[in-house]
């Protein structure tokens, strides 16, 4: 059977990763697995913040025909990157979805960067962590 689609697509759907649970159990396997899933799949910057959306381009007033013609292909452009951005966004929240316990998945439900996810849950459970370590 031949595979289709892209090397990042497999990946995601081929990993057992572990579940972040709802007060931070297995909280260091689960970042350092899912942060190694990500970075593997080429996304780190998207946890990083170094991937940022791209910026919509601006038409200045009273724009000559040139600059027209200059913004039309600077949007077309942006639109590329825009939904290649927001894919790439969205593989990572799908990942979130999966490794986060169904109670929890509340807290990042209206989050529209996974930068913010990533951030808010990335040191939840390293008190549970330390509590099980003395």
């Amino acid at each position: 059977m031949a595979f289709h689609g892209n090397d990042d697509d497999y990946a995601t759907s081929c990993i057992r990763l572990p579940t972040l649970g709802q007060c931070g159990e297995s909280f260091v396997i689960w970042k350092t697995q899912l942060k190694s899933q990500i970075t593997g799949m080429g996304k780190g910057g998207y946890i990083n913040g170094r991937a940022t959306a791209p910026v919509k381009p601006t038409l200045p007033d009273k724009a000559d025909d040139a600059a027209k013609a200059a913004h039309k292909k600077a949007l077309e452009e942006y639109d590329e990157l825009l939904d290649e951005w927001e894919q790439n966004n969205e593989k990572i929240f799908t990942l979130f979805f999966a490794t986060i316990h169904q109670t929890c998945i509340i807290r990042i439900a209206n989050h529209s960067f996974t930068r913010e996810s990533w951030k808010m849950y990335e040191h939840q459970g390293e008190l549970h962590a330390q509590s099980l370590a003395i």
